[in-house]
């Protein structure tokens, strides 16, 4: 599922109240859907992430092989591919998130790893810092 916004905070508190709302009869089964981990924020690299546009997802659980629709339009389900991908995990909480990225993409650059421009991925596992930088090969 993913809910697109143009600020990060927004986006995440937006996408926030829509998921908690889909997996709780905002549903066209009129049903509880649990939600998974975890939370994931795409953005662009062409930009500072203050001026990007924000797509946030949520996995649902890998046994939801049908998920019903959700009823608020701006909330979408999709069914992601699988790619391969170069992973930083970090385990205290930021919000320099250029700076991480940036230093990611140096580090790729320099090991002459190939990667996808265009996009980043950022996992958030839990509240206490836990996250991942992914940026696609």
């Amino acid at each position: 599922m993913f809910v697109q916004q143009a600020d990060l905070l927004t986006a995440i508190e937006i996408a926030h109240l829509k998921f908690f709302e889909y997996s709780r009869y905002g549903n066209t089964a009129d049903t509880i859907v649990p939600l998974g981990i975890p939370w994931t924020v795409f953005t662009p690299l062409t930009f500072e992430i203050s001026t990007r546009d924000y797509v946030v997802y949520i996995s649902l659980p890998a046994g939801i092989v049908d998920p019903p629709a959700p009823t608020d339009p701006s909330v979408q389900i999709h069914k992601t591919p699988i790619v391969e991908a170069y992973v930083r995990t970090f385990t205290e909480k930021t919000e320099d998130y250029d700076q991480l990225i940036d230093e990611f993409k140096r580090d790729l650059e320099n090991d002459n790893r190939s990667f996808n421009n265009t996009g980043v991925y950022i996992n958030f596992l839990n509240t206490n810092g836990l996250m991942q930088i992914v940026i696609v090969k």
